[in-house]
């Protein structure tokens, strides 16, 4: 599986050992083998009328063992042969994907302006002493639970693993937080900068379906991603964030698609009802695709945002069927904004505006700035009104 990628390594069988790409640590003889002189040795002390402690205790740490030895069927390891293959071809961009549990057991140096990507259905484990460090200007991402079939996946790092990140390069991780019985999971974020020794990593808690994207509200200052492609299936959505609670995360969509979504609120309406960053921090929105979403209200409404300020809006794809009824300040991106770039944004087609006191991106922009982006199509206008002190690049 590769993700705008040139190169790709495929680890889905054991085949791929002679490409010297990874290896199964166990195969299913030796578990069997295990498992038959394992149980005729406990047996051995087990008496003819009952289980001794001694049987018992054998049983027990035999189990153990098998576990682990059928948890390894479905583990990949990246030795240090496949951590040099990963350093030589970074002249370009490289994806590894996987899809079981991803054992880390050598130290992974990315030295590119390239991005590296490690990803697998399963969790991705960082093994004893292993440093990963990003060297060049590129951006190095661990990403678990790729497809959201498997909601627990996450990246865990041994208490002596680190990460390093000592030029402007990034690290990104991708995980899901786990909950308890009275905490929900997006109040429970993991802090992987415990791990940093002179590192820039940016951590998302992952978004595996609609429920997830609806629980943002929760925590609206939290970072998010998408582990998979989400279908509202054309249920009612409520947006995100408000004036008093803005959302001041980041956002990645991982090129993943948002679609069958509806939502309906009077003013600052929106997938996000109100983003707001800081002139230090900008809020990002990023990688995201967008089809048959519905927004209806009345002031400030967005198909993304109904207002944004300090805001980046990133590699952005608006497709079919998107529609917007409302009465003044609509975009597709954002009703409204102040200090607010928009960036490689792409339209499909006109979205279907219920008047024209509107914009294709937004209805009214004040100090932004748009580039590399769609800025007219048929009559409308990239931005409806008030576009001051702004760029179109």
């Amino acid at each position: 599986m590769t993700l705008e990628s040139n190169i790709s390594f495929s680890l889905s069988s054991a085949n791929n050992v002679a490409e010297g790409v990874s290896y199964l640590i166990y195969d299913r003889q030796t578990i069997t083998l295990t498992i038959e002189q394992g149980y005729k040795s406990c047996s051995s002390l087990k008496t003819a009328t009952n289980l001794d402690d001694g049987h018992i205790s054998c049983v027990d740490e035999l189990t153990k063992e098998i576990t682990q030895l059928m948890s390894s069927l479905n583990q990949y390891t990246i030795t240090p042969e496949i951590a040099q293959q990963i350093q030589q071809d970074s002249n370009q961009d490289v994806t590894l994907s996987y899809n079981h549990t991803v054992v880390i057991n050598a130290n992974i140096t990315w030295n590119s302006d390239q991005t590296l990507l490690i990803q697998s259905t399963h969790s991705i484990n960082i093994g004893e002493n292993v440093v990963i460090e990003n060297r060049g200007l590129g951006t190095l991402k661990l990403f678990p639970g790729v497809g959201g079939i498997n909601p627990r996946s996450t990246v865990n790092f041994d208490e002596s693993a680190t990460m390093r990140s000592p030029k402007e390069g990034k690290i990104k991780i991708f995980y899901n937080p786990i909950g308890t019985t009275d905490l929900h999971k997006y109040f429970n974020p993991y802090n992987y900068e415990a791990f940093c020794d002179d590192c820039d990593v940016d951590a998302f808690m992952l978004i595996n379906n609609f429920d997830d994207l609806q629980s943002m509200t929760l925590y609206p200052s939290g970072n998010y991603a998408l582990s998979t492609d989400i279908n509202g299936l054309n249920r009612n959505f409520q947006p995100i964030a408000n004036m008093s609670y803005p959302f001041s995360g980041d956002f990645d969509g991982n090129n993943f698609n948002l679609y069958n979504l509806k939502f309906h609120k009077a003013n600052f309406g929106g997938i996000f009802g109100v983003i707001s960053g800081t002139k230090n921090y900008y809020t990002i929105i990023s990688n995201l695709n967008l089809y048959a979403i519905t927004g209806v209200g009345e002031h400030n409404i967005g198909l993304l945002a109904g207002h944004s300020e300090h805001a980046i809006f990133n590699s952005l794809r608006f497709g079919l069927e998107n529609s917007i009824e409302c009465q003044s300040y609509c975009g597709s991106i954002t009703g409204s904004g102040i200090d607010v770039q928009i960036i490689n944004t792409f339209m499909e087609q006109t979205p279907e505006f219920s008047n024209e006191n509107t914009g294709i991106l937004a209805g009214a922009l004040i100090d932004s700035r748009i580039s590399n982006s769609i800025c007219t199509i048929d009559s409308f206008l990239c931005v409806g009104s008030n576009f001051e002190v702004a760029e179109n690049e």
